[in-house]
């Protein structure tokens, strides 16, 4: 019966038109936390979503893991305090950024995307290549927290995300800028399906995971449906 429903809403959220509602996470202690996969990335990675903060006036998680003592994890995505875009990756203990040069400004919706293919280190925003950091070793998976987190980054209420994310993923491969474009313009459910470990696209409470790894998350209070994202979000 439970995998009958779990297809039926994966149907239900792949009808759903680009304009679907998007999670509104506060600013405060609110996130999803989203349980790992069996074989978490640990040579190769890519993470991406949708994002619209309404302040760039502090730090902002969008997706990623942590350090139980709150330090960057194996893989983060985030919004720095000065409006730029961060993909830090950790190996053993040496952690590495890669930051675009373009602020990001508040009220307005972005795709983010960072990729790494064991050499190198990709930002993309809205589809394009926007900077890269060179990167080797192995992802670390000492001693990091249980969950991936959606709307925060590190432990208690550290960089909370104030405002919508939406149509999260995960792969344990570096996606190519062809892919990336594609996911950008099309924004399809259905789409680039290869490596693929976790797609949540946020459009309702709980949050399901509709990659096929039934990896559903788990919202703590606060969360709310937020309005409606501009329409063209997704541009076909």
């Amino acid at each position: 019966m439970k995998k009958h429903i779990l297809a039926i809403m994966s149907i239900f959220l792949l009808s759903l038109p680009p304009e679907a509602l998007a999670l509104y996470f506060t600013g405060g202690t609110n996130y999803v936390g989203v349980p790992l996969a069996t074989a978490e990335p640990t040579v190769a990675i890519t993470l991406m979503g949708w994002a619209y903060s309404t302040t760039t006036a502090s730090g902002q998680g969008v997706v990623g893991r942590t350090i139980s003592s709150g330090g960057p994890g194996p893989y983060y995505l985030s919004i720095q305090t000065t409006g730029n875009i961060r993909f830090s990756l950790r190996t053993s203990a040496v952690t590495n950024f890669t930051t675009d040069n373009t602020p990001f400004t508040a009220d307005r919706w972005y795709h983010l995307a960072g990729t790494w293919d064991g050499s190198t280190m990709n930002i993309y925003i809205n589809g394009l290549f926007s900077t890269s950091t060179a990167k080797t070793g192995t992802l670390s998976t000492a001693t990091v927290g249980t969950v991936i987190e959606i709307g925060k980054q590190g432990v208690g209420s550290n960089s909370p995300m104030q405002g919508h994310i939406a149509d999260v993923r995960i792969y344990n491969r570096a996606l190519t800028a062809a892919e990336i474009r594609n996911i950008y313009y099309t924004g399809s459910a259905r789409s680039i399906r290869g490596g693929l470990l976790l797609h949540m696209p946020l459009w309702t409470l709980p949050a399901f995971d509709i990659s096929g790894q039934q990896r559903h998350g788990t919202s703590t209070s606060g969360i709310m449906m937020g309005g409606l994202p501009p329409i063209g979000r997704y541009r076909r």
